[in-house]
């Protein structure tokens, strides 16, 4: 009931049988959702529900109140004063209030579905847009009450709408600021040095960071009584960004999606961001609105490869700072890697020293390890999909086409993902990939670095498709002589074609 309110769409048995009881086989699974829709009849009473055959939702004539569709109602109202959406103006002040004061909790704050990652992974991304939604609120509430002319503005009010929007992430050193800002204009000088201690101190304990310089500034002008005066009018939020930013998760930004781009792929683009509290670089992946809009499953992936990132926290591996979706957009934020990929070392300098060779093969053995242990399947492991930081250390990166254990499958049997030239016999053959899959690649991968030549590829990707399902490698000691004869072998037995007289695991 609750994920039908929340999406406010109907949704096929299909997807809510695998959604909520993901350990069933699908026959079990629409079983399940029979009898608790049978239940839900019983215990409501006819007229909530409209179900048939294929799909099922929340009857659009039924008297239904729900509080986060009013909160919605409430914010989209203010769209419609001919303002930009971030702005404010008086008739905004309703809307806004009720907004805020409809939001009393988190959604569904205490409750969760045991062994139901996929409604989990719904439910934190319904929390998050709501929570960013409220701060957006919070924020033009706070304007709105500071504006000295206007005779509905309260200092008091704004100052519980501040507390109650760092409240949301006391990390945000805008809304420090706003609250610092606040208690000066209210007299209360003290109050305002205070708040700054405690940003001092939370920024560290958390971050290990100091205070932004425009922190700092807004503390020492405080301190000195030289602090800005109270706006006559609702001011703009310092904190917004120029018209063509883009903002994601509250801190992070896109200046220009122009001179920001730093690549593209089949399933998202990827721009250079910024950490607004630290200013330092981040990757910012936003997965393409043709992509999301016309097949939910690229949607799936997309928060699928959010999840596997979270989870892999290991030095070889990109790190995931944030996920968000906005907007009907979806956007992972992750460590910008600095020293472009592997695949442009490759064209740079062709083959690298073995000694080069041998450290990136480890740690990306080791970043796999880690990966596997988590029963989480790369699948497209390839030069491009490994980044170089700045001191020649490889960050795998792309888990788009990452398989995770106990999951909903999104690709058909028989279906092929992944990189021609760096896909397993099996993997071509429309078998199931495993661990064993990530290992052939692997292998290609180590002999393109020694060799500077796949093993596989032909003038066509059919052609290429049968030299790895019938044509052994060639010998690597005969294009790269000085290859020891140790890894040498262990790339032979990496590139068996049968994955039971594969080498197993790269586990160390």
């Amino acid at each position: 009931l609750a994920y039908l309110a929340g999406s406010g769409e109907r949704q096929s048995r299909e997807t809510l049988a695998a959604l909520l009881w993901p350990d069933l086989d699908q026959r079990q699974a629409r079983a399940a959702l029979r009898r608790s829709l049978s239940e839900l009849n019983k215990r409501l009473g006819q007229g909530w529900l409209a179900a048939d055959r294929e799909s099922v939702g929340l009857d659009q004539e039924a008297d239904i109140w729900l509080d986060v569709a009013q909160f919605q109602q409430r914010l989209a109202g203010c769209q419609t004063h001919g303002h930009a959406p971030a702005e404010v103006c008086p008739a905004c002040l309703e809307p806004l209030t009720e907004a805020a004061d409809l939001y009393r909790a988190d959604f569904l704050t205490g409750f969760t579905l045991p062994d139901c990652p996929e409604f989990d992974e719904w439910q934190f991304f319904q929390t998050e847009g709501l929570r960013q939604n409220l701060a957006s609120a919070l924020e033009r509430l706070i304007r709105l009450h500071s504006a000295r002319g206007d005779p509905a503005a309260s200092l008091e009010t704004a100052i519980a709408y501040a507390r109650r929007w760092l409240a949301l992430d006391p990390l945000h050193e805008p809304a420090q600021r706003q609250l610092m800002q606040l208690y000066a204009w209210d007299g209360q000088q003290a109050a305002a040095l205070r708040q700054y201690q405690l940003c001092v101190q939370i920024l560290a304990d958390e971050l290990g960071l100091a205070p932004a310089e425009e922190t700092t500034s807004l503390y020492e002008q405080i301190r000195s009584g030289a602090f800005p005066a109270r706006p006559s009018s609702a001011p703009s939020s310092a904190a917004q960004p120029a018209p063509a930013q883009k903002i994601i998760a509250r801190r992070y930004t896109i200046a220009d999606l122009k001179t920001d781009l730093l690549g593209q792929g089949g399933m998202g683009t990827v721009y250079r961001g910024t950490d607004r509290q630290t200013e330092t670089p981040v990757a910012i992946k936003v997965l393409k609105a043709a992509v999301s809009a016309g097949d939910p499953d690229w949607v799936a992936r997309f928060v699928r490869e959010g999840e596997a990132l979270r989870q892999l926290n290991h030095p070889n591996i990109v790190k995931l700072l944030a996920a968000e979706e906005k907007e009907g957009r979806h956007y992972l934020v992750m460590e910008y890697v600095a020293g472009g990929s592997l695949r442009q070392l490759l064209d740079e300098e062709g083959p690298l020293p073995v000694e080069r060779v041998i450290e990136i093969g480890l740690d990306l053995a080791d970043a796999l390890t880690r990966a596997h242990r988590l029963q989480i399947i790369h699948r497209d492991l390839k030069p491009a999909n490994v980044l170089l930081a700045a001191d020649g250390t490889p960050r795998l990166t792309d888990f788009g086409l990452a398989r995770m254990a106990d999951r909903r499958r999104l690709t058909p049997t028989g279906a092929v993902l992944g990189t021609v030239d760096y896909l397993s016999p099996e993997v071509c053959n429309g078998q199931r990939s495993d661990e064993r899959s990530d290992i052939w690649a692997l292998g290609v991968l180590l002999y393109e670095m020694l060799s500077g030549e796949r093993p596989f590829t032909a003038d066509t990707p059919a052609a290429t498709l049968a030299a790895i399902l019938s044509r052994p490698p060639p010998d690597l000691k005969e294009r790269r002589p000085e290859t020891p004869a140790a890894l040498a072998d262990l790339i032979f037995r990496m590139l068996a074609k049968d994955p039971r007289q594969r080498l197993a695991s790269v586990r160390l």
